[in-house]
């Protein structure tokens, strides 16, 4: 029974490392295609190039009335590419599952479009060492 649970632990512990790695090299990867995508660029161009969005983020309506919601939300739709998966957090006292909530995480690529559908920017952070 003792084998039987460390091997369990230990297949837990080979799998969460497989999963960081396969995230690590997809987030290195999309930071290469992301210099591809140019301002005026469309969607449907931005996902041929980099493929759908972990999480997209819209304003939201309350933003104008609410300082708050001004505060926290994005001001124009945001496309955010990154890992939703981080093993390294775990080791500093974090969660290793990646919670985006109201605006991208420093680490994504992100994109940004203006009113009209089209990309106004694209922010790729510096990969990290």
């Amino acid at each position: 029974m003792k084998k039987l649970a460390v091997t369990l632990v230990v297949g837990v512990i080979l799998l969460a490392m497989l999963l960081s790695l396969i995230e690590l090299w997809h987030s290195g990867s999309v930071r290469t295609r992301a210099l591809a995508v140019k301002p005026g660029d469309s969607k449907m161009q931005v996902e041929k190039a980099l493929g759908r969005p972990v999480h997209i983020f819209t304003p939201d309506p309350q933003a104008r009335t609410n300082f708050l919601a001004a505060l926290l939300s994005v001001r124009s739709e945001t496309w955010a590419y990154g890992s939703r998966f981080d093993l390294r957090l775990a080791f500093h006292g974090q969660s290793p599952i990646r919670f985006r909530i109201f605006l991208p995480e420093a680490d994504d690529v992100s994109v940004v479009f203006d009113r009209s559908g089209r990309v106004a920017e694209v922010m790729i952070p510096k990969s990290s060492p």
